[in-house]
C-alpha cells in the first residue's frame, strides 16, 4: 500500500514510551538517541564519540525491531552504506568509506572481546522468529 505524502506514520516504542517516525529509524537517528545529541551524523563525529556510542550499545541489550542486537544491526547498516560509498569516486567519498570501515572494525573488536558474544549471535540465529515486537500500534498524522 502506497502512503500518501500528506501522511506521516509513527510507531509506538513501548520501552521508551515514545512515538517514533518510521522513516527515522536509521544509523544517525540511533546515534542521536543513544548519545542524547540531536542531529549527529555517524561520518562526522569524533573517534571518542564513536567509542562512547559503541560502548553504550555493547553494554546494553538493545534489540532492533528485527530482533538483532543493536551492534549487529549497526554493523549491517554500515556495511551497506560503505558498499554504496565505495561505488562513488572522489576524495570526500573515499574519506566517508574509510570512516565506515573504521567503525565496522571497531564493532568487530568489541564483538570479539565481548563476554556475551554468543548470546548476541544466538538471538539472531535461533530466536529471531520468536521475537516479541512492541504492539502494532500505528499513529498517523495528516498535514493540513
Amino acid at each position: 500500500m502506497k502512503k500518501k505524502s500528506s501522511e506521516i506514520q509513527y510507531r509506538y516504542d513501548e520501552q521508551s514510551g515514545i512515538f517514533v517516525r518510521e522513516s527515522e529509524i536509521s544509523i544517525n537517528w540511533l546515534l542521536s538517541e543513544v548519545l542524547g545529541i540531536e542531529g549527529l551524523q555517524i561520518t562526522k563525529i569524533s573517534n571518542e564519540q564513536i567509542e562512547t556510542f559503541l560502548s553504550i550499545l555493547n553494554k546494553s541489550d538493545l534489540r532492533m525491531l528485527n530482533g538483532q542486537h543493536s551492534l549487529l544491526w549497526l554493523k549491517d547498516k554500515l556495511e551497506e552504506k560503505r558498499s554504496m560509498a565505495d561505488a562513488n569516486v572522489g576524495e570526500v567519498w573515499h574519506d566517508i568509506t574509510q570512516k565506515y570501515r573504521f567503525i565496522i572494525e571497531q564493532i568487530d573488536h568489541i564483538l570479539i572481546s565481548s563476554d556475551d558474544f554468543q548470546k548476541k549471535m544466538q538471538f539472531i540465529d535461533e530466536d529471531k522468529k520468536n521475537v516479541k515486537k512492541p504492539n502494532n500500534m500505528v499513529l498517523k498524522f495528516k498535514k493540513d
